[in-house]
């Protein structure tokens, strides 16, 4: 067999495309923040963080994990964006 992920069981294929998926998504969302003006990026940073907790509160994780995942969250946006502005990307808004 050359990919034994073409022989899974569909549900279980389909989970882990989507955690796959998943690990580029900050680094999507970066690009997204980094394309608007540079002084409405730290507030579209939280305010995806409070939509992100929003979500992961409501399949029942506790306080505490939630706002763990929202830190973690938050730090990769905030990593990913510094990593493309520190590239010359996100140059809206400095003019």
């Amino acid at each position: 067999m050359c990919c034994p992920a073409m022989n899974m069981i569909p549900s279980v294929r389909n989970a882990l495309l989507r955690a796959i998926d998943a690990d580029g998504a900050p680094q999507r969302l970066a690009m997204e923040i980094v394309s608007q003006p540079r002084d409405q990026r730290d507030g579209l940073i939280r305010e995806l963080r409070t939509l992100y907790c929003e979500g992961i509160a409501k399949s029942g994780q506790s306080r505490q994990t939630v706002g763990m995942l929202g830190d973690v969250l938050e730090a990769r946006l905030r990593e990913q964006v510094a990593t493309i502005e520190a590239r010359g990307g996100g140059t809206v808004g400095t003019a």
